[in-house]
This record gives C-alpha cells, sequence and structure tokens, in this order.
C-alpha cells in the first residue's frame, strides 16, 4: 500500500516560492484556530505557533501561512516535536523571504 500522507515540511519546501503576504491580526488568529489569547501565547512561548511580527507601534501580525501550515500539521497528527520542527523551518523562511524581497526591490 503507498503512503499518500503528506508531510507539511516537505510541501512548505516545495511551495516556498508561493508565500502569501497575507497578514492576520492576533484576533483573527484566535478565531482561526480557536485558541484564547493565554493558550496563543503559550503556544507562541514554547514554539508550537509561529512568533507574530512586528507591524509598527504596539501592533502585531502573523503570516496567514504560517498559521495553516500549523494547523494542517495538527490534523495531519504530528506531534509538537514535528510542529516546532515546523515552526522552526517557517520563521526560517520568513526571513528568507523578506530579505530576498528586500534585495529584490533595493536593486
Amino acid at each position: 500500500m503507498m503512503n499518500t500522507e503528506v508531510n507539511p515540511i516537505t510541501q512548505l519546501q516545495q511551495t516556498s516560492s508561493q508565500f502569501s503576504t497575507t497578514v492576520l491580526r492576533r484576533k483573527e488568529v484566535r478565531d482561526k484556530t480557536g485558541l484564547s489569547n493565554t493558550s496563543l501565547h503559550e503556544r507562541i512561548h514554547d514554539k508550537t505557533m509561529p512568533p507574530p511580527f512586528s507591524l509598527g507601534g504596539r501592533s502585531v501580525g502573523f503570516f496567514e501561512h504560517e498559521v495553516s501550515a500549523v494547523l494542517m500539521a495538527r490534523a495531519a497528527g504530528q506531534d509538537d516535536t514535528q510542529i516546532k520542527a515546523l515552526v522552526s523551518l517557517l520563521v526560517d523562511k520568513r526571513k528568507e523571504f523578506a530579505s530576498s524581497f528586500i534585495q529584490r526591490i533595493s536593486a
């Protein structure tokens, strides 16, 4: 029998050039995930949810594709160790994408 299970990390690596820049605010992330503010903060702290980034002032945002990737990994039955690896990869890809984008528009 063929294994049809999709690994979210592999899928992310294959589609890294297709990042969405849709930004969700904290309330939207809570609504999408069903997490309370405290639970969201705990997951960010224990690295099972990507951290927000500054939008300026006291505003923060989350990339929608990062939140969706974590939710899909959870739906696929990934454990916390696998989720932490995914979050680490997401944050690394975020930084690479931002640096690449800034270099392209600065050239």
